[in-house]
């Protein structure tokens, strides 16, 4: 199941957030920290130092408020898949 970037909308495997530190982000996390910073920062939790995505849309303004409204109606990763 993918969730989605709500800042440039790129996809990735809800399991990255379980797995965290395998794809770059600071050890440690757990699932719930790793959904909470990907909400905050969307991809570039993926980075040593997390930092907000800087990434340019690769989906429809539509598709991107669809994410972004997903991300804040809900803190469960699994509610957020498009």
């Amino acid at each position: 199941m993918d969730i989605q970037c709500s800042i440039c909308g790129e996809p990735w495997d809800n399991d990255c957030l379980h797995d965290s530190n395998d794809y770059g982000a600071p050890a440690g996390l757990s699932y719930k920290k790793a959904s909470k910073l990907f909400q905050q920062y969307g991809c570039g939790l993926f980075s040593e130092t997390p930092t907000e995505c800087t990434n340019k849309p690769c989906v429809d303004l539509d598709q991107l408020t669809e994410i972004q409204v997903k991300q804040i109606l809900s803190d469960y990763a699994d509610d957020w898949s498009i």
